[in-house]
């Protein structure tokens, strides 16, 4: 019998339904930019730029990144072990959307 799948059990499960190319451009920029002590700040942008590099001619468009959440990664990466937070602007602000990953022991 299926049941119908828990708030917890979907946060559980985000990470089968993430592409794969996502966490890898994710992973990649996590590894350029991070330093052992201080938050990483991630353009969204960039994680769509790195993810079409990676997927080459498999890549699936933005709109459709969006439109599939692929790029709600905030809780995949908190369980494994990071703080991250993520602001975009609002209708009457103009600036890049952004991911900051922080380690759990970091200082600042």
């Amino acid at each position: 019998m299926i049941k119908p799948i828990t708030p917890k059990e979907c946060g559980e499960q985000k990470i089968n339904v993430i592409l794969p190319e996502i966490i890898q451009a994710v992973n990649e920029l996590l590894l350029e930019e991070y330093n052992g002590q201080y938050s990483v700040n991630i353009l969204q942008k960039d994680i769509v730029s790195r993810y079409k590099k990676i997927a080459g001619e498999n890549a699936i468009s933005s709109d459709e990144l969006y439109k599939k959440h692929q790029l709600d990664i905030e809780e995949v990466y908190r369980k494994a072990g990071w703080v991250v937070s993520y602001d975009k602007p609002a209708y009457n602000e103009n600036y890049d959307a952004i991911f900051t990953f922080k380690s759990k022991t970091s200082k600042k």
